[in-house]
């Protein structure tokens, strides 16, 4: 899969491709890496790309927007060692199972998993407003000792 790294450019649009180290914008199946820059991206819309890792001192800023994730390749579908702003909402519908690492500041706002042939791994604490499991799985790594926190809604027609 390919890997788009975020350079910033000189605003924070995150469909704007020069804003991208390849000069176009991911797109869904695309590995997305978001480091510790000056001009950090904020979701315009809904966004699908295939997996994100936000960088230590990288911001992700969700906008109250979707970013709908369906495998990047690579063993983590969402790693977050950054700060997230602004709400951000994931939908996971692609990919075998991988691995959710939610494990800096800020928060996934809504956590939907609609992919009924995997499993996918909480490796971190992770704090929602809303889990959604459509299909699949979620496994809570129990024996890591990483709490789910949930403040809202539960709705499970999947295993958890």
């Amino acid at each position: 899969m390919t890997t788009i790294t975020w350079v910033g450019g000189t605003n924070t649009v995150s469909t704007l491709d020069a804003n991208w180290d390849t000069g176009s914008a991911p797109t869904a199946g695309q590995h997305v890496v978001i480091p510790n820059v000056t001009n950090d991206p904020v979701l315009a819309g809904a966004t699908a790309w295939g997996s994100v890792h936000i960088s230590s001192g990288g911001n992700l800023d969700g906008n109250g927007q979707t970013l709908t994730l369906n495998d990047g390749g690579q063993a983590t579908i969402f790693q977050n060692f950054g700060t997230i702003t602004g709400n951000l909402d994931v939908t996971i519908t692609g990919g075998t199972s991988r691995v959710i690492n939610e494990a800096s500041g800020g928060a996934i706002r809504t956590l939907i998993i609609n992919n009924a042939s995997s499993t996918f791994t909480q490796n971190y604490h992770l704090s929602l407003t809303t889990l959604t499991i459509t299909a699949g799985t979620l496994d809570t790594n129990s024996s890591s000792n990483y709490a789910l926190t949930v403040t809202g809604t539960i709705t499970n027609n999947g295993s958890l």
